[in-house]
């Protein structure tokens, strides 16, 4: 409900815009008419007739000046407006200091010998940081052991909630250890991780940390790419480590379906992977990562029975034996075997202490077993059939996958359009907001609103004819002044009926997507990036919102003006329509000559920007991932990357753009120099010129 408001008014506001620009454009065509009203009114108040030397001059100096005052001033005063909203905008973003950006303490390994030049502890009440101690370090070769210190810690996601995420936890964690997080659903067991990466800001008490992280989410996160890509993650590769790692995460038999084995394209968000072999993956990235503490969130319930046994054995006691490691597991029968267990319940520390120990409590058990009937020690009553049953189905499904061979999702280039555009096309455009008759009624009013367009001119012409009496008579002002009044309605109702249509369309074009995207079905999801769908509808949508409408309104209007202006020379003087023939062919054809590559390369800067926003998808869905494995600037790298492709499009575009530019502009100056060399020639009266 409350984005069909946001909608509605935001579609107002689109359409309090389309009223502004139309009547800018509308006034483009019209200021000369209604300069020329007044310059005209006061020439004849003042005692000076019209001649068609003054009216000559008076008109195109004018008509030099209309541009500058309607259209750059106009969109001059638009576009720093804009600019000022999105430099306040970003502004606000860069200058907001964010309480996660904060240096703990963090002492990095480099051959686990002890390198540091100063130790930080660091508090932070209510989200700001207070140094406690700072002390420098002398260099040592001793090993130094990986820790976490919490003390009383209590966190808030955000400032204006009410309850803390944690409330007064503390832990203490060192090398070696296995330490179990279990407890309720919300009871905050991700939370506690994540106040450890620093991603939660502290309100009170005291956190450190000595040891490199890695961290495995709760939700596996792979980004497009190899296999290999997601697991070495910028490492350095090592094939015996990188062998050594797979086979513990129980990764041989999935990477041997593959078509190209650990070198095959994954796809968008791991589209080809089971929820189980994402997991494995990023568990596998966390250990060939070769951390120190190890931030471990519930990686087992994607697996069934005997892989998460595996896992366990294999992985995270044996292979990981030495390293700290923080599980949080919902599953018993690991429990047991972890050195030792806290339990956490609505984001307090309900109990602290060994399996066995813990075991005597029946109340600390209800905290994370409320319902179920069984015993403290994990020993389900039918875990014999659930095993064999598990082990059944895993037969079975590696059976199948062993014969059957995975597809290589490797992104493909998005496909676009080429060629010239097709005028049915734009009849489609229009036929998404208008009936056809409709269109034809628009069409034929246009046309009228064009007439009334070049009829000031028409009847300042007729003026300069008459007698000086008759030209500052009522009557003739009356008519001149209606003429003007009446271009200047008709323009600005065509132009803002023209917008309407045009909003309208883009709105009833963006419901038709919108309806197909969600009836779309899953395979399309799987072979289209994110990226490309959040193209479609923000600069496409962007796109037919705010430059289509105004760019086709005037360029329609400039189009009948030309056509209107061109029949009325032929008309006074067909020696001035037969100057501006060839002007007008050569025009053309260098139009046609830009269109042909300006096409091509406006779609393939509208294109390049879906890589850009599948990497900001790819990159907030596995923020913490990134900075645990401190791969920022990696990411960062891939985004100038992605986004100087974007920019060189662009920069074509505008290279293109005033290449043709440049030509009509001496095409213009050359036109005005023939028009104004016929009029000092021609045997006719100049005056006959004006238009």
């Amino acid at each position: 409900m409350f984005q069909f408001l946001f909608g509605r008014n935001e579609i107002s506001l689109i359409r309090t815009r389309g009223f502004i620009v139309s009547s800018i454009y509308a006034l483009f065509f019209t200021s000369s008419a209604m300069a020329g009203l007044v310059s005209v009114t006061t020439l004849l108040f003042t005692e000076n007739s019209l001649t068609s030397f003054k009216v000559f001059t008076l008109m195109t100096l004018l008509g030099n000046l209309k541009l500058v005052v309607t259209i750059y001033i106009a969109e001059s005063l638009r576009r720093i407006a804009d600019a000022r909203t999105a430099c306040s905008r970003m502004q606000r973003l860069i200058e907001k200091r964010s309480i996660l950006t904060r240096k703990m303490y963090h002492q990095k390994f480099k051959t686990r010998k002890y390198k540091p030049q100063f130790t930080r502890i660091e508090s932070f009440q209510n989200g700001k940081p207070a140094l406690l101690s700072a002390r420098k370090l002398e260099q040592t070769c001793q090993d130094i052991k990986p820790q976490i210190f919490i003390e009383n810690v209590t966190c808030f996601w955000s400032h204006t909630s009410e309850r803390p995420t944690l409330d007064n936890v503390s832990l203490n964690a060192t090398n070696g250890q296995l330490v179990g997080i279990t407890g309720p659903v919300g009871s905050g067991k991700t939370s506690l991780l994540m106040t450890i990466l620093g991603e939660i800001p502290i309100s009170s008490g005291k956190m450190s940390f000595i040891g490199k992280m890695a961290f495995v989410s709760q939700t596996p996160w792979v980004y497009s790419g190899t296999v290999r890509d997601n697991i070495v993650f910028g490492k350095e590769f090592h094939e015996q480590k990188y062998n050594k790692v797979i086979k513990v995460c129980d990764l041989e038999k999935d990477i041997a379906s593959f078509t190209k084995r650990d070198l095959t394209e994954i796809g968008q968000r791991g589209v080809i992977l089971s929820g189980g072999q994402r997991a494995r993956v990023s568990l596998a990235r966390a250990i060939y990562s070769d951390a120190d503490i190890y931030l471990l969130d519930d990686p087992l319930s994607a697996v069934d029975a005997k892989v998460g046994r595996h896992l366990f054995d294999r992985c995270i006691k044996e292979f990981l034996d030495g390293r700290m490691r923080i599980l949080v597991t919902h599953q018993l029968q690991f429990l047991k075997e972890t050195d030792s267990v806290v339990i956490l319940r609505n984001g307090s520390v309900v109990c602290h202490g060994t399996y066995s120990g813990i075991e005597q409590y029946r109340q600390a058990a209800s905290c994370f077993l409320p319902q179920q009937q069984q015993d403290f020690d994990g020993e389900d009553k039918n875990r014999e059939d659930v095993s064999v049953f598990s082990d059944e189905a895993s037969e079975s499904m590696n059976s199948a996958i062993e014969h059957r061979d995975r597809m290589d999702l490797k992104d493909e280039e998005e496909e676009r359009m080429v060629g010239s555009v097709k005028w049915w096309l734009y009849w489609k455009y229009f036929r998404a907001t208008l009936p056809k008759i409709l269109i034809i009624s628009l069409i034929i009013f246009f046309a009228i609103a064009q007439v009334f367009l070049i009829a000031p001119s028409w009847w300042l012409s007729r003026m300069t004819e008459m007698p000086f009496n008759q030209q500052k008579s009522y009557p003739t002002l009356l008519v001149y002044g209606s003429i003007v009044t009446g271009s200047l309605l008709l323009t600005t109702i065509s132009s803002f009926c023209f917008y309407l249509a045009a909003l309208k369309a883009s709105e009833n074009l963006h419901d038709q997507m919108t309806k197909a995207v969600m009836n779309a079905p899953v395979l399309f999801f799987d072979t289209n990036p994110v990226g490309r769908i959040l193209n479609r509808f923000s600069k496409d949508v962007g796109c037919m919102d705010d430059i289509l409408p105004g760019q086709f309104l005037f360029a329609i209007q400039l189009c009948l003006y030309f056509f209107t202006a061109a029949i009325l020379s032929a008309v006074v003087n067909v020696w001035l329509f037969i100057t501006c023939a060839p002007l007008t062919v050569l025009f053309i054809y260098l139009a046609k000559y830009y269109l042909i590559s300006a096409r091509e390369i406006r779609r393939l800067e509208a294109i390049t920007c879906s890589p850009v926003y599948s990497l900001i998808t790819d990159t907030v869905a596995g923020l913490e991932v990134i900075r645990s494995s401190e791969m920022e600037n990696d990411f960062l790298q891939k985004f100038y990357k992605c986004q100087d492709k974007n920019t060189a499009a662009l920069f074509l575009l505008k290279a293109a753009t005033r290449w043709l530019a440049f030509r009509g502009d001496l095409l213009s100056n050359f036109l005005v120099i023939s028009v104004s060399a016929g009029a000092l020639l021609a045997t006719q009266n100049p005056g006959k010129f004006i238009i």
